[in-house]
């Protein structure tokens, strides 16, 4: 590599990525700003991980225990971890779909 992004010193917080929804009085994060500012290993001020991950057992909770999808399906296992490696698969696998 000839250059290497610096890393992201700021910490973002609620301001920074919530945003409020068009049509509805929710307010849902940014995915695509979380998701440039984690790989460029920005750190997320606690309470807002906290309402991250809050959110996301909300929307699990709400969800059936098994759900019937259209093949072709793609199963990750545990990835042990390795975020940048997960980000990296999904860009991989949306590149071909919209490619």
């Amino acid at each position: 590599m000839k250059k290497v992004p610096p890393i992201i010193r700021k910490v973002l917080k609620r301001a920074d990525f919530w945003q409020k929804q068009l049509n509805d009085h929710k307010f849902l994060p940014n995915i695509e700003i979380l998701k440039n500012h984690l790989k460029h290993e920005g750190w997320i001020a606690k309470p807002e991980v906290i309402e991250i991950i809050l959110k996301a057992s909300e929307i699990m909770k709400a969800e059936p225990n098994l759900v019937k999808v259209k093949e072709p399906v793609i199963i990750f296992g545990d990835i042990h971890g390795q975020f940048y490696d997960l980000l990296h698969i999904f860009d991989k696998i949306i590149g071909k779909k919209l490619g």
